[in-house]
């Protein structure tokens, strides 16, 4: 594993640690002073990092180089992502180092002796979090999945949407434009431009393009490079187009494409399907002109 990637992995380990140690700091800080709001705010917030947090997805090098880019500018790249990294691990490294003196002023002032009612009262919702988050979490995720599949629904009207036409898909981006007519983006990718394709879900998605990001900082400038090209006509299709929102995501990748797409939960396990099937139709050929080839 390259060691830009093994930088890119740890960093993301470090920032969240580095959340769980603020959130404890303020745990602390409830208990010492029997603030149940402050207790309230902690649990809330701790839980919406842990639902909505994903790691970096384990992927191999080939998986962070995005199409489009000239080789002479891999090396500015590259100085750009150290010197983003380092610069992170710095600011997280101060991160920690001051929360601590806080702490322990806090405490020096505080002077704590012997805990209250209130104190008692803010460890026991703690203690009541943690011990019955297993019995409840499960349950209440499923039930927000539900509430929201309608909302998904109307959301996905807007959305990507993938075609399989011949030998290959179509991606078609509904636009609205206010006061004007509805149209429609719309561009070609053959199978075999292809090298991977699979489905995410959101938040997966999310730490997907949080990861290619950080290992190619132009990534966003150069998508939003790509679109302009193709809206002003100069290029038949954009190489690199992510829209991420709800469900599961689509991801398509090859030498000249890299997209994500959102609201694929019907179009994409097709799309692979369709996909895999033309790749098990190929393999044959390919065997055999390997073979003409080595006699």
């Amino acid at each position: 594993m390259p060691a830009d990637v093994r930088l890119i992995r740890a960093e993301n380990r470090v920032q969240r640690w580095f959340l769980y140690y603020v959130l404890a700091f303020f745990g602390v800080v409830a208990a010492l002073t029997g603030a149940a709001a402050v207790a309230l705010f902690v649990i809330a917030v701790g839980e919406l990092i842990m639902s909505l947090w994903r790691p970096m997805p384990k992927l191999a090098a080939p998986s962070y180089t995005a199409p489009g880019a000239s080789s002479s500018w891999g090396t500015p790249i590259r100085v750009l992502r150290l010197y983003l990294l380092i610069r992170e691990f710095g600011s997280l490294a101060w991160g920690f180092v001051l929360l601590t003196a806080f702490l322990g002023v806090f405490v020096v002032l505080l002077h704590p002796t012997s805990l209250g009612a209130s104190n008692l009262v803010v460890i026991g919702m703690f203690v009541l979090y943690f011990g019955t988050r297993p019995l409840w979490y499960a349950p209440a995720r499923r039930l927000l999945g539900r509430m929201f599949k309608g909302v998904k629904t109307d959301l996905a009207r807007g959305g990507p949407q993938v075609r399989l036409v011949g030998d290959g898909i179509d991606v078609i981006q509904p636009v609205i434009v206010l006061n004007g007519p509805r149209g429609n983006w719309l561009w070609h990718v053959a199978f075999a431009e292809i090298d991977e394709m699979r489905t995410l879900w959101a938040l997966d998605a999310q730490a997907y393009w949080g990861s290619m990001t950080a290992y190619d900082p132009s990534l966003g400038l150069r998508a939003a490079y790509e679109l302009n090209q193709y809206l002003l006509g100069k290029t038949p299709r954009p190489t690199i187009y992510q829209y991420l929102a709800a469900g599961l995501h689509l991801l398509v990748r090859g030498p000249s494409v890299l997209y994500l797409l959102a609201y694929a939960d019907q179009t994409g396990p097709a799309a692979i399907s369709a996909w895999e099937q033309w790749r098990a139709a190929q393999a044959p050929a390919q065997a055999s002109s390997a073979g003409n080839l080595q006699g």
